[in-house]
């Protein structure tokens, strides 16, 4: 009884990714994500509260810095 317990909680969304609430940069440094990109990131979270919700650990650093870029051009016009 308690196995299929555990494999069910635990299998249960098996398939879906858990989302961050926020950007932390502990996690951040932890991924090696240079302090440029970091800086970046925080400015993107306090000027946007939708993109503070925003998960930007899941991108290597090639395309984080693609998805800043984006997000800055966004928010420049």
């Amino acid at each position: 009884m308690r196995k299929e317990f555990l494999t069910k909680t635990l299998f249960k969304g098996a398939n879906q990714m858990p989302r961050a609430k926020s950007t932390e940069e502990s996690t951040l440094k932890s991924l090696r994500v240079p302090n440029r990109l970091i800086e970046r990131i925080e400015k993107i979270a306090s000027d946007s509260p939708s993109y503070a919700k925003f998960d930007f650990s899941i991108f290597t650093n090639e395309a984080l810095e693609e998805k800043l870029e984006k997000i800055e051009k966004r928010k420049s016009r």
